[in-house]
């Protein structure tokens, strides 16, 4: 993960140098809206002191909110996105101490549900056939 997230930002600042946020989205979660994206964005002009606006849900495993992409992430964060090693993503830098950030209640928490395993792409199909 952190080499897709490291070659994707490259090949950005590469392009548009100037660039002030990334949103970094899986491609295994296919219930995003554009909606949601909107809302991220909106929420980080509205609050550019953030380093990060990330969307939030609840997580019975875990006992709380988890923070969860997509995510929008500013330029404060980019020399850390650049570091990420191994299959560590950014969502391991929504704990850091070193950045601010808000998590974005979803309100349809199954748009978050991403595809991993056949059944989950049974289970996609199903969703998207209206079954």
């Amino acid at each position: 993960m952190s080499f897709s997230i490291r070659s994707g930002l490259q090949h950005m600042l590469s392009e548009t140098p100037s660039v002030d946020a990334v949103l970094i989205a899986l491609a295994d979660q296919p219930f995003i809206t554009s909606e949601m994206i909107h809302a991220l964005v909106q929420e980080w002009l509205m609050r550019p002191e953030l380093d990060f606006v990330a969307s939030s849900s609840y997580d019975e495993m875990e006992g709380g909110m988890v923070l969860t992409p997509p995510a929008l992430l500013a330029k404060s964060m980019f020399p850390a996105l650049l570091a990420l090693v191994g299959d560590s993503g950014a969502r391991k830098l929504f704990h850091s101490p070193a950045f601010k950030g808000y998590g974005l209640a979803v309100v349809d928490e199954s748009a978050l549900f991403d595809v991993d395993s056949p059944a989950d792409f049974m289970i996609a199909q199903k969703r998207y056939s209206g079954l």
